[in-house]
């Protein structure tokens, strides 16, 4: 239905002052903080992982060597959707309206779809624990039991959620530097980021930032000062969970196959305008070790 004079009588009235609801600040781009941002020529993207070889084992003198083949993995694809949406407004409501709105509802077409871009990508993480969201070795993205191609599992989440505490980011980072690869060998990735809804900013702040060893009166030193930098996501849904990114190359992807493009047009019959805006990306992960998540508990 168009934006005509009927609907939208007042913004033809001089005796109003203005009007809102459609021009806010707005957060900065909070994906990137969980994502490595590229851009993508094709209609999908895909990553397969190889493990490749264990630790050497002893050669005996005069025996032969052992000879070991690295092994195919888990081949994970991101397929790009296209989002968008448009309204329609009379030529007549266009010339007529006096507060500038049919421009404002124009911008918030790129609000709408900024909001839209923060609220999948931020999904990707609500959904983190939900065993109906699996990646490409069949798993939810936090898991303990996640699957190595040469056998075994690894976890990368705890075996029992708990709340974000100096102890729970302790074991967190822990778990984190004896992540392995698909044969087994330490990876060295490390936790470079914390995510955490606003919820837990407080408390994240109080771990983090504090010289001394919070919520204690024993004049220690925090050793968590400064050990990850933390970020809000106001996009995320739990008010309980929290998240670290770490290092790991090739995990938690978000590709642009089409940045945000506005377009209008005139139907020459009606005279109406059109206003548009549509994108096409992607945001998925391909090793879970680009991700250990704590669903707080529920608590």
């Amino acid at each position: 239905m168009p934006v005509t004079s009927s609907n939208f009588g007042e913004l033809l009235e001089p005796v109003i002052n203005g009007a809102y609801g459609l021009e806010y600040n707005r957060y900065p781009d909070e994906y990137k903080y969980i994502f490595d941002v590229k851009g993508s020529a094709r209609a999908y993207e895909e990553m397969l992982s190889i493990a490749g070889f264990g630790q050497a084992p002893v050669k005996t003198e005069g025996s032969s060597i052992s000879f070991v083949e690295p092994k195919q993995g888990f081949l994970g694809r991101l397929t790009h959707i296209t989002y968008g949406q448009g309204f329609i407004v009379s030529r007549e409501m266009y010339e007529d309206e006096l507060f500038n709105q049919v421009k404002a509802m124009a911008r918030h077409l790129g609000r709408s779809l900024r909001e839209t871009t923060e609220v999948v990508s931020a999904n990707i993480l609500n959904n983190a624990f939900d065993s109906n969201f699996v990646g490409s070795d069949g798993l939810e993205l936090c898991s303990t039991a996640h699957l190595l191609e040469k056998g075994g599992t690894m976890a990368n989440e705890p075996s029992t959620p708990g709340d974000f505490t100096e102890e729970t980011l302790r074991a967190a980072l822990v778990d984190i530097s004896n992540y392995v690869d698909g044969a087994g060998l330490k990876t060295q990735i490390r936790a470079i980021r914390l995510i955490v809804p606003p919820e837990l900013d407080f408390q994240a702040s109080r771990i983090l930032e504090s010289t001394l060893q919070p919520e204690s009166a024993n004049n220690a030193i925090n050793p968590a000062k400064g050990r990850v930098p933390y970020v809000q996501n106001h996009y995320l849904t739990d008010p309980n969970a929290w998240f670290l990114v770490t290092d790991c190359p090739d995990s938690m992807c978000f590709y642009w196959r089409r940045k945000a493009q506005f377009g209008l047009d005139n139907d020459f019959d009606s005279e109406n305008a059109k206003y548009k805006s549509t994108m096409r990306f992607s945001a998925g992960w391909y090793d879970f070790r680009g991700i250990y998540g704590n669903d707080g508990g529920g608590s």
